[in-house]
């Protein structure tokens, strides 16, 4: 992944996203697994109770791709702690 990990940001909408362009497929397809992960007992499922993750578009064509995560929630402390389980479980430094 070129974004060598998540940070939080503001999104167009003003929501509190995460965002990424021009990751691999597998690392693409891995965080759609984690954010889209509905299986109660868990890791991923518990890491992102209280963040209400949407993710607001995804696209991989080839050698582009994009992904843009937007957290429907003001708790920013379980947030930011979501992002860094996510950057924990993608490898990302």
């Amino acid at each position: 992944m070129k974004t060598t990990k998540f940070e939080l940001s503001k999104s167009c909408h003003g929501m509190t996203c995460i965002q990424a362009v021009d990751c691999s497929e597998e690392q693409l397809h891995s965080l759609h697994g984690i954010i889209t992960n509905n299986w109660m007992p868990g890791d991923d499922y518990k890491a992102k109770q209280g963040t209400s993750p949407f993710i607001q578009g995804i696209e991989f064509r080839g050698n582009e791709s994009w992904i843009l995560v937007e957290f429907w929630s003001d708790n920013h402390d379980r947030i930011k702690s979501f992002v860094d389980y996510i950057n924990n479980r993608l490898n990302l430094s």
